[in-house]
């Protein structure tokens, strides 16, 4: 059985130069609040900033390392279908 998060509690997490890189069973919703989250996910390189946020699948192995230094909201969220509805607001390939 794999363990799905609890709770839906945004966290203000706090990130440096020194990121790291990991995967998880659950999905995140990371949405920008102050500086430039820098990330790899899938070898696709994306940032997450005060304008911008992004939905990172379950189980999908993502670096991640600011631009100096970032704050994001990040949600762990269970899997099910409101998460894959989140994904329909993704920017069609090519857009800015």
């Amino acid at each position: 059985m794999v363990e799905q998060p609890s709770s839906l509690v945004p966290l203000l997490r706090r990130y440096d130069s020194e990121g790291g890189c990991h995967a998880h069973e659950h999905a995140q919703v990371l949405f920008g609040w102050r500086g430039r989250l820098l990330l790899d996910v899938e070898g696709r390189s994306l940032r997450v900033d005060a304008g911008s946020g992004l939905v990172v699948p379950p189980g999908t192995r993502h670096a991640y390392r600011a631009d100096g230094q970032a704050q994001v909201l990040v949600l762990d969220t269970p899997v099910d279908a409101a998460t894959e509805r989140l994904r329909r607001f993704a920017l069609p390939t090519g857009w800015a």
